[in-house]
């Protein structure tokens, strides 16, 4: 009996593996801010942007209850950053900011390239925090974003 529930057990955990898809190939998962992928502090996340016209949304609620800053960070997977980075607020008392885009790739002095950094947001309690990838050049390339939440 004991082999029984081991091996059924062992059976639906491959089946979950094989038939599930990975995050970076899902259609639809993240396209929109109303679909956007739950990210959580010092958390990384490796995706594809599919195209021109691709966007991949992320977000975080601020449910601390106190105000906090946040700091987000877009890694290429080659070379320069060929991405536009963003972040808008959600303030949920029917205010919501325009898009703020990182500035220009800093150069982290290694041979992998630039990154985009957005740092030193300040974020309220309830507020919700979106973030927006998008390609400059339509190309499909893989690239690695991560967040982080601060008191100042």
């Amino acid at each position: 009996m004991k082999f029984k529930k081991s091996f059924s057990m062992f059976f639906v955990f491959v089946m979950v593996l094989v038939f599930s898809q990975s995050t970076f190939a899902a259609k639809g998962i993240g396209d929109t801010k109303e679909t956007a992928i739950n990210i959580f502090p010092k958390q990384e996340i490796r995706l594809f942007i599919e195209g021109g016209g691709d966007k991949d949304w992320f977000t975080w609620n601020n449910n601390t209850g106190e105000t906090k800053y946040l700091g987000g960070t877009l890694w290429p997977s080659v070379g320069d950053c060929r991405y536009r980075f963003g972040v808008v607020i959600d303030y949920h008392n029917g205010r919501v900011s325009d898009v703020l885009f990182a500035q220009d790739p800093v150069d982290i002095g290694q041979s992998k390239g630039s990154v985009h950094s957005i740092g030193n947001i300040q974020v309220p309690p309830g507020a919700t925090v979106y973030y927006v990838v998008e390609s400059k050049n339509g190309v499909m390339e893989e690239y690695r974003i991560s967040h982080r939440i601060y008191d100042l």
